[in-house]
């Protein structure tokens, strides 16, 4: 399995002392689980937040096996995790994904939707600009 895809961090789990299993939603793959090495490092720590948009480079040998995951952050939604209200949404919306979708099932839709939905509350003065968007 080789894919180079831009993809949503949908959840984090720590493995050993600093790496992490990552739960990603790519357009062409679904969700897919992989391991980020150093990902509890000081320079991978802000990249693996919930919500965040990656270009991930998942790597490994046979279908079965948990890929490894190279990331490079393409858009952060750290500035609006110190705030309540998105942080909240954002890590529902997120951890709703994750643990409805199953695994390596392409859903286009959703994954322009759920990134769409995304960009609202960052961009929304309030709930009620992105309210409506999560209802639907």
């Amino acid at each position: 399995m080789q894919l180079r895809a831009p993809a949503i961090v949908l959840a984090t789990r720590s493995h050993g002392e600093t790496a992490a299993i990552a739960r990603l939603f790519t357009e062409e793959a679904g969700v897919v689980a992989a391991y980020v090495a150093g990902a509890r490092g000081r320079r991978m720590r802000p990249v693996v937040l919930p919500g965040n948009m990656v270009e991930a480079d998942l790597r490994a040998r046979s279908d079965s096996q948990l890929p490894f995951a190279k990331l490079e952050l393409t858009q952060s939604r750290g500035p609006w995790l110190s705030e309540p209200l998105p942080a909240a949404a954002i890590g529902w919306v997120t951890a709703l994904t994750a643990a409805t979708l199953p695994e390596r099932n392409a859903y286009p839709a959703l994954h322009s939707a759920l990134s769409a939905l995304l960009d609202a509350i960052c961009a929304a003065p309030s709930a009620r600009g992105w309210a409506p968007a999560l209802v639907a």
